[in-house]
């Protein structure tokens, strides 16, 4: 898929500032800057919502593809939960305004209190959310709620319209909500993909130069010769290309990707050349070991999304979470501690050496937060948020 440059006008959903910026499409609803703007950051994620202001679309504007994953999958999260919700709710009020008309005036004391119990429960969702169709829900099953009149007299014709006025916010906000998690839906899936492909290239490239690093192997029976040095040139350069089409935060600026790409034109010059071809080994164990830390960063990323969920939905972790981030943080702390090791032993670039030594100490940090008798999904997070934020500097 090749990405679509165009130019982008849209609203701000938090600043409600209407903006022009240069993007690159992603997928149905995506872009990524990729211009100069004093409000948005280079390579940040818009996505575009349901709403428009005088025909200008509102967009929600991410600071890189991780936190647009996230962000996109709470809401995707959430209507998977608000709309089931939504329909046993409108279901509640619509058997409330039978119970109106066939209750015989609801004189069935057993009537009365189902009723007040199902409109109760309304009552109580319509507080929980700041929905304008919500509030209005909430606002008429109150009022359904009064069979009397002032004067004490029954009144069962005031109570059913305000039931039925309960129905028509509900449904209102049942088709808003099913629109939405459409939208998210396909907004969160454009922005997997995207990722997915950023990932899938740095994996090809990984598996590639592992494949090609057997040309420098010890006591290789048949030597490299210039002519299929050269024809690697070619494989480097195919595994390069996607690589440098990477226009999303965090990856596009991140100091190792720059690293990497220098890397990989150093290697293809190089197999080029004929005095240089055969010297090209340690360079390609160079570059794995960046891809290497690459790979990490991917798994990073996907380890902070249970965290991040528990934390933005304000509930504890459970035993089979607890668990699995356990035995994701010692396996990754374990590896980048061989990684440490060996890089002592060569002749590693300042940058990841540094950046190695830095993830070792983060790392060390968040898994002794597993050590404690009740583990903090708001800790664990900013942890390995805080291991994800030394790849912007390092």
């Amino acid at each position: 898929m090749v990405d679509q440059q165009r130019l982008l006008v849209f609203i701000d959903r938090k600043t409600e500032v209407v903006t022009c910026v240069d993007t690159l499409e992603l997928g149905p609803g995506v872009h990524t800057h990729i211009g100069i703007h004093d409000r948005v950051p280079l390579g940040a994620v818009i996505v575009r919502t349901r709403g428009a202001k005088g025909g200008i679309p509102i967009c929600v504007v991410y600071r890189d593809l991780l936190r647009a994953m996230r962000g996109e999958g709470y809401a995707e999260d959430y209507y998977d939960e608000e709309i089931p919700t939504l329909t046993m709710a409108l279901g509640d009020a619509h058997w409330a305004l039978q119970a109106v008309h066939d209750s015989d005036d609801l004189r069935d004391p057993e009537m009365v209190a189902e009723r007040e119990e199902r409109l109760i429960a309304i009552i109580r969702l319509a507080a929980e959310g700041s929905s304008e169709y919500k509030e209005r829900a909430g606002a008429n099953a109150e009022r359904a709620l009064q069979l009397l009149d002032k004067l004490g007299r029954g009144n069962p014709m005031a109570a059913a319209m305000a039931n039925w006025g309960v129905t028509v916010q509900l449904d209102k906000q049942l088709l808003q909500a099913l629109g939405a998690g459409a939208r998210v839906s396909k907004s969160h899936l454009a922005i997997v993909q995207a990722l997915t492909r950023i990932w899938e290239s740095i994996r090809h490239a990984d598996i590639e130069l592992a494949s090609m690093g057997r040309w420098w192997s010890p006591g290789r029976k048949q030597p490299l010769d210039l002519a299929q040095a050269v024809r690697l040139a070619s494989r480097v350069e195919r595994i390069a290309a996607p690589l440098k089409l990477i226009h999303a935060a965090p990856y596009a600026q991140m100091p190792l990707m720059l690293v990497l790409a220098d890397q990989l034109d150093e290697l293809g010059r190089m197999l080029c050349d004929e005095e240089r071809f055969m010297n090209a080994g340690p360079l390609v164990h160079l570059i794995r070991e960046s891809l290497g830390l690459l790979l990490i960063h991917r798994r990073l990323a996907q380890a902070l999304i249970v965290p991040a969920k528990a934390r933005r939905f304000k509930r504890a972790f459970t035993d089979i979470e607890v668990q699995k981030l356990n035995d994701d943080v010692h396996t990754l702390l374990t590896e980048v501690r061989v990684m440490e090791h060996s890089l002592s032993l060569g002749n590693p670039g300042l940058i990841s050496s540094r950046l190695v030594v830095g993830l070792s100490e983060a790392l060390y940090g968040v898994f002794r937060q597993f050590q404690a008798d009740e583990v903090s999904p708001e800790k664990v997070y900013e942890g390995l948020q805080g291991v994800l934020d030394l790849y912007k500097t390092h």
